[in-house]
């Protein structure tokens, strides 16, 4: 797991993984989650892109004049 958040809204938290395949992301989240009595559901959501990674933020050119 890369990233944890605590979350509002549909979910309580959100979790960053990544895996080299489905294989290892099955056996992964049957360990920290399928398992666990105090997890009710889970849902799975998987990148197709990448938008925009990173933590820099752009910020417009000013005109010192």
């Amino acid at each position: 797991m890369q990233q944890a958040y605590y979350v509002t809204g549909g979910a309580d938290f959100t979790l960053v993984v990544t895996a080299p395949d489905t294989e290892t992301y099955d056996a992964l989240m049957s360990r920290m989650v399928a398992d666990n009595p105090n997890v009710r559901r889970f849902t799975t959501n998987v990148v197709l892109g990448i938008v925009k990674r990173g933590l820099a933020m752009p910020l417009p050119e000013r005109d010192m004049s």
